[in-house]
């Protein structure tokens, strides 16, 4: 469980210019809020069907966690003004736990979290529409279970629009999972427990049949700190009464007391969970492995599919998603060396039946590097792949970059474009689904001062790797009035034609997306001759010139 602690400050709030739409700059991003001397934290995203982006996250400007959401349109406007809405201002705790947010078929967003407004520890819902309205009232709904505390909910719609949420209950040492359905006008119609006399916690929803869905959880057995976590999965119907006739054990490996596993839906009413467990053959290294859940309960095998066989690295998932096109699990492993200070990542497919289609020990993409990569999210992207990770795995100095892929793992961009240039802390990066061309990133972010004072800040990143507003002219122009000469060359000039005066920025990147050189410039009506620079760099290079138009990008090669 993630636990961040609140930090009071005393220094002069100072607000960080809002940016009116998704930019171009990934020096700057584009900021959701970020006020100097205090922490905005936690966020996480949800996309529309309409390709609207609700991204909800936690305030303490006031000098208590305030819970504020924004809605973002396609081209990255802030529709709820600078700052967002509060959501709600009832007392937290002085920690934060994990909490959801999803978007229903109607473009509503229902966020549950938990804060301390009856004294203790509680579950609330609130839903909100793209106006802002609060179709929950202002107070939201409190998803109470007699008089447990309860903690990181998670939320699913079914057929009819209703939400399901489950989260972590307890009274002392005592500990189950409660659920409740609520109707779309924020009506309790049921709440149900998963309990007996062991301990059960950590659930997830998806989906499942005619107004059903299907419940992750993990039992507990022992004392931390050794607990042993064995994970289970249960379908229910729409009064929330259980359809498989006692729970399925997703594998017979078990996984760790920190490792909060995810569902997510196959489509046609099964689901898939990718974990971190201990290698078979050396326990002393972590590992990972895949199950699918079908419909009717029938599982892959007793123990799932183990994703990467190697006995010599240590393992941990990365992100998973799956490809309804080839109808197959696609999953991002981040690989380390045994002392865990260098790290790459592989990536693996696993078709209908749990088969590794991408070799026993997946496929690398980036090899072990003290540059320390980690991938964060995965999303299917028109029968390809968009993989966000960070590198630097210093304190305080990451970077964010982008990679795409086809279903075989073979990178199709030239180079990895860096989607946030600035080197900083980074933390709780969410994606949004791939839509209007393009996949949305939200993320905390240091940038102000290391340490404490996090804003939150959000980029684009479309099908071809840009950046930046969408506009009507294909957003990534490259004709015959612009070009490089000699090209080949080291010394080499750009040439640009433009109809009309206009300011422009140049901007030149390595192959593996680092920004070496920018430069604002001011054309002039008509052919432009722009010496480039002579830079350290022997390798080819990636030039970039931000126009009203779009973005312009060639190949320089030296």
């Amino acid at each position: 469980m993630r636990i961040l602690f609140l930090l009071i400050s005393a220094l002069l709030l100072l607000s960080v210019r809002v940016e009116a739409q998704f930019t171009s700059d990934t020096l700057q991003n584009t900021l959701i809020q970020n006020l100097a001397g205090s922490e905005q934290s936690v966020p996480i995203c949800a996309s529309t069907p309409a390709g609207q982006t609700y991204i909800s996250w936690f305030d303490n400007s006031s000098g208590q966690y305030v819970l504020r959401m924004q809605l973002l349109d396609a081209n990255g406007n802030g529709l709820w003004g600078s700052g967002g809405i509060i959501v709600s201002a009832f007392p937290q705790s002085t920690a934060l736990f994990r909490y959801d947010m999803a978007a229903d078929a109607n473009g509503n967003a229902v966020v549950a979290f938990q804060d301390e407004r009856s004294g203790s520890l509680r579950v609330v819902a609130y839903k909100i529409n793209s106006a802002g309205n609060f179709l929950w009232g202002n107070n939201g709904v409190a998803l109470s279970d007699s008089t447990a505390d309860g903690i990181a909910p998670t939320i699913t719609f079914v057929d009819n629009g209703d939400a399901i949420v489950a989260w972590n209950a307890s009274i002392g040492s005592a500990r189950w999972v409660s659920m409740q359905r609520i109707g779309s006008g924020g009506t309790i119609v049921w709440s149900k427990r998963v309990q007996d006399s062991n301990k059960y916690t950590r659930p997830d929803l998806i989906a499942s049949g005619s107004d059903g869905f299907i419940l992750l959880y993990v039992k507990e057995t022992g004392n931390f700190p050794g607990v042993t976590s064995t994970l289970f999965a249960r379908r229910y119907d729409g009064s929330g009464n259980g359809v498989w006739t006692t729970p399925v054990q997703l594998s017979s490996k078990t996984t760790s007391f920190f490792f909060f596993p995810q569902i997510i839906s196959d489509g046609v009413g099964g689901g898939f969970t990718v974990f971190n467990t201990s290698n078979p053959v050396n326990p002393a290294l972590n590992d990972v492995y895949a199950q699918h859940v079908s419909a009717g309960g029938a599982l892959w095998s007793a123990a799932g599919t183990q994703l990467a066989n190697s006995t010599t690295d240590v393992k941990l998932t990365g992100a998973f998603c799956y490809d309804s096109g080839s109808n197959t699990l696609c999953t991002a492993i981040q690989i380390l060396d045994v002392s865990q200070a260098n790290s790459g990542f592989s990536i693996q497919r696993n078709d209908a039946s749990g088969n590794v289609l991408l070799g026993v020990n997946a496929l690398s993409l980036k090899p072990i590097s003290p540059n320390y990569y980690r991938p964060l999210a995965l999303v299917p992207a028109a029968g390809s792949l968009m993989l966000l990770y960070q590198e630097g795995g210093g304190f305080g100095s990451q970077l964010l970059r982008a990679m795409k892929t086809d279903l075989a793992g073979n990178a199709l961009w030239g180079y990895d474009p860096t989607f946030c240039a600035t080197s900083s802390g980074k933390d709780d990066l969410t994606a949004g689904n791939f839509s209007n061309n393009q996949v949305v990133a939200v993320w905390s972010d240091d940038r102000l001062a290391i340490g404490s004072d996090l804003g939150v800040y959000a980029q684009n990143i479309d099908i071809n790797g840009n950046y930046g507003a969408l506009t009507g002219i294909e957003h990534t122009i490259t004709d015959e009035y612009i070009r490089i000469f000699p090209n080949p060359g080291r010394r080499a000039s750009l040439l640009v034609k433009s109809s009309t005066g206009e300011r422009a920025e140049l901007r030149l990147y390595s192959l593996g997306g680092q920004l070496l050189h920018r430069d604002a410039l001011n054309l002039q009506a008509g052919e432009n001759r722009i010496v480039l620079p002579d830079t350290e760099s022997s390798e080819a290079l990636i030039l970039e010139l931000q126009r009203e138009t779009g973005i312009s990008r060639l190949r320089w090669i030296r």
